[in-house]
């Protein structure tokens, strides 16, 4: 399909005894507004942090048509753990990565 945008089949992730996604299958066209809603606990943030390449699935693949899908969480916890330099490396590693240039200093 020409118009997919993104293509998730059959993704999963468990964390130690805990399974967080079992079989995740999603296909969203362009121009498709979705939510991803349920209780704590369904895997809404796994799956947002596996497509956004932040965190490895254990099974399953996933496809875009447009790149990475960017994340932003509600409440980004990182930051206060970072020393200045630490932040500071991390946006710099952040920025090359979106700009194609990996691994260049």
């Amino acid at each position: 399909m020409s118009d997919t945008l993104l293509r998730v089949s059959g993704l999963s992730k468990r964390y130690g005894d805990v399974v967080a996604l079992s079989g995740l299958d999603l296909e969203l066209a362009s121009g498709e507004v979705v939510a991803l809603l349920g209780p704590n606990g369904a895997g809404k943030t796994t799956t947002l942090e596996i497509l956004a390449g932040l965190l490895d699935a254990d099974s399953g693949s996933t496809a875009t048509s447009a790149g990475r899908p960017g994340y932003a969480p509600e409440e980004p916890a990182i930051w206060a753990e970072l020393t200045p330099r630490a932040a500071c490396t991390l946006m710099q590693t952040l920025y090359r990565r979106g700009s194609g240039r990996r691994g260049a200093r």
